[in-house]
């Protein structure tokens, strides 16, 4: 990861936070509003994962934040979060096939 941080991000700053603050703000929109709640949650666990590699080492709370985000976004996963209420609901009742909603 330091190899990353490094070569990668570090000369590239600009895009990566770009991208981290819309990924961050598009996961947070679907949660919202019950729409691709596991691809969210899918790209959410990445994020975190990225973060607590990047950062975790730094303190506690840094670790505890990060773990606990990706233990709530891999619960939202596996329960199919947004079935009941939400856009997914109805795109579920239409498309019942589609595993993705």
């Amino acid at each position: 990861m330091v190899g990353f941080l490094k070569n990668v991000a570090a000369s590239n700053v600009g895009i990566i936070l770009t991208t981290v603050a819309i990924s961050e703000f598009t996961i947070g929109l679907l949660y919202l509003l019950g729409l691709f709640v596991r691809p969210a949650s899918i790209i959410g666990m990445g994020l975190n994962v990225t973060f607590f590699l990047a950062a975790g080492h730094t303190s506690p709370s840094t670790a505890g934040i990060n773990l606990i985000m990706f233990g709530g976004q891999l619960f939202m996963f596996l329960v199919s979060a947004g079935r009941a209420y939400g856009l997914d609901a109805l795109l579920h009742k239409r498309f019942p096939k589609i595993p993705l909603c």
